[in-house]
């Protein structure tokens, strides 16, 4: 799911895993079916992030939970 259609280093690899996993548990998703959704997009905002270049596993984390939570308020409005 997460950089499944990105060519990166394992080490970046690593360090993006490590940011969506700390952005999961930050926003409160798990694996159950309802959250499967909300995973995905949230690892396509971290894919964007590390294709434009971010390495920095505070700074992934950081923007893509809130890109997330800005898309969220978006899709209630």
């Amino acid at each position: 799911m997460l950089l499944a259609n990105v060519s990166v280093s394992p080490s970046v690899r690593d360090t993006a895993r490590r940011a969506f996993d700390g952005a999961c548990e930050e926003l409160g998703l798990g694996d159950f079916s309802l959250d499967v959704a909300k995973r995905e997009r949230l690892a396509q905002e971290m894919e964007r992030l590390v294709c434009k270049g971010e390495r920095d596993p505070v700074v992934l984390q950081r923007t893509a939970v809130s890109q997330f939570k800005y898309s969220e308020s978006d899709v209630i409005a």
